[in-house]
Formats: C-alpha cells, structure tokens, sequence
C-alpha cells in the first residue's frame, strides 16, 4: 500500500494512531523497521481524547509499556528520543522501571547518556 500511496505513511487514524504507533502496539517489528527506513515520523503522540491508556504517548513510550525490547532497539537506533516522557510528565526511562522492565530501562539509560554526549559536542 505504501508503494503505491507513499503519503499514507503520514496518516493518522482518529484514534491518533499512525501506522508506526499502530506497529508497534501489535509488535510487527518487520513493519516498525519498514517504517522506519522509509522515515516515518517517531516522535508522534497519539491523541489523548480518545485512547486513554496511551494517552500522549509516542512509539518508544508505547515499545517501553509492552516491554518490546526489540522494537525499542530500533525506535532508539533510528534516533528516537531517550528522554522523552508520557502525558503525565513521567520519562520513558521511569515507566520502564515502574513497570519492572530492567532490561528496556538499561537500554534507554544507554542511549539517553549517548544522546546527551552527542549533543554536548
């Protein structure tokens, strides 16, 4: 569908969704790479009125809850913000300690220092 309707890439259902939040909610980690090389945006909040739980959250928010190391590996190589936080204020690095999920925050603190370093260069 993409292929031939690459605009679609920057759709965004009423929900809030867009094709990449909607990825990773399913973990389709072949679609999440797809989406991301054909540089979808990560940084999109899905729309607080009508999804609750998610709430304002991105796709490394979203990767970090399901505890979907795999997806949040890409999100994160492909350059998605390691400090970004949730509706209520909480950082990504927090919901995945609050949730028990060790190895994401682990990850997350990695790149979260390494994008610090990169930007202090």
């Amino acid at each position: 569908l993409l292929t031939h309707s690459p605009s679609l890439i920057h759709a965004v259902d009423r929900g809030g969704h867009t094709a990449l939040t909607l990825a990773v909610a399913f973990q389709r980690d072949a679609v999440v790479k797809d989406l991301l090389d054909r540089g979808m945006e990560m940084e999109h909040r899905i729309n607080q009125s009508s999804s609750p739980y998610l709430a304002g959250d991105t796709a490394l928010l979203i990767a970090t809850r399901l505890n979907a190391q795999s997806i949040a590996t890409l999100l994160l190589e492909k350059g998605a913000d390691a400090s970004v936080q949730d509706a209520a204020g909480v950082s990504v690095g927090s919901v995945a300690l609050q949730m028990g999920h060790r190895q994401i925050y682990a990850l997350i603190e990695a790149f979260r220092l390494d994008q610090i370093d990169q930007s202090d260069l």
